[in-house]
């Protein structure tokens, strides 16, 4: 899949937080603007040790990062400034683009979904981002789920810069009789309504059996939730053990998946049952499981895991 992104830069930069010279964030953005990324984040780390938490360094020090092609630094970057700051729009809305970048459509839905539901759904150009994201999801499933060759589809994310972020000015403070004259006759915006979760639990739980397919134990594990209680007894650093074990000792692992079916769902829950066919050098079986999902910080993930 190629992906192209264009990052959009703009002619002003907002300086909002306090520890960062706008001197020195102006001269960053410049560099950056003229393809100078390893100078910008050189000046961009001298400064951050005086104001590691500065919103607006923390996103510069992304962008180089991503413009040097250091995308597992950058995406790291981009998640601490959403922890940080989690009302920079910018932040979920670029580590989305960088997940797509690498083809990690789940992971970049999840990001998007988070920034709707952390920040404000008016946010239009984070929802068109996730509307593209999950076409793309749902039309690679149903090329799986029919055994079709569909043709691969190229996918772009716009990008924000600093300055196209949406920062209204404050109002000066109305006297309290026009205010309460106005809370009479103002309505809100409607919400933005969220787009199906359907095909980023199908998703989760695909790139679940991929992982354990490729034997990746790293992976793997990070496909279940923090609350997530193993059936035979053992605690969760003795199951994580175990599955390690299990994971690596094969040769060879496949995973596949068939007559997969979200059985239940609600907004933070949902309940997946499949047929699991599993084979190894050593193995093979095929067992009908359910899997229950909850939806976390970092996007759905297993909670219960039971062979039917």
């Amino acid at each position: 899949m190629t992906m192209n992104f264009r990052v959009a830069t703009g002619a002003l930069l907002w300086f909002l937080s306090a520890g960062l010279s706008a001197s020195t964030l102006d001269e960053a953005q410049l560099l950056l603007q003229t393809g100078q990324p390893e100078q910008a984040l050189i000046l961009i780390d001298k400064q951050l040790k005086d104001a590691p938490d500065n919103g607006d360094g923390l996103f510069l020090r992304a962008r180089a990062l991503t413009a040097l092609a250091q995308k597992e630094r950058a995406e790291r970057a981009y998640r601490q400034l959403i922890e940080h700051h989690p009302q920079r729009i910018e932040a979920y809305n670029n580590l989305a683009a960088l997940l797509v970048e690498q083809e990690r459509l789940t992971q970049a839905s999840q990001v998007l979904e988070q920034a709707l539901t952390d920040i404000d759904p008016a946010y239009a150009a984070v929802y068109r981002n996730l509307q593209a994201v999950n076409v793309e999801i749902a039309r690679a499933s149903y090329g799986k789920a029919l055994r079709v060759d569909v043709p691969e589809q190229n996918i772009s994310l716009a990008t924000l810069s600093l300055s196209e972020v949406p920062r209204p000015a404050r109002a000066p403070a109305a006297p309290e009789a026009e205010v309460a004259e106005t809370a009479a006759v103002v309505e809100p915006s409607p919400a933005i309504p969220l787009p199906p979760s359907e095909p980023a639990i199908e998703q989760t739980v695909r790139d679940w059996a991929r992982a354990w397919s490729a034997q990746n134990v790293g992976d793997y594990l990070s496909f279940y939730a923090r609350d997530f209680r193993p059936d035979d007894g053992l605690t969760r650093q003795g199951w994580e053990q175990q599955r390690q074990v299990r994971l690596s000792r094969p040769e060879w692992i496949r995973v596949e998946l068939d007559k997969l079916r979200i059985a239940e769902q609600s907004g933070q829950q949902a309940v997946v049952k499949f047929i699991q066919k599993y084979r190894s050098d050593t193995y093979g079986d095929v067992t009908h499981k359910q899997l229950i999902l909850s939806r976390e910080s970092n996007g759905w993930r297993i909670s219960r895991e039971t062979t039917l």
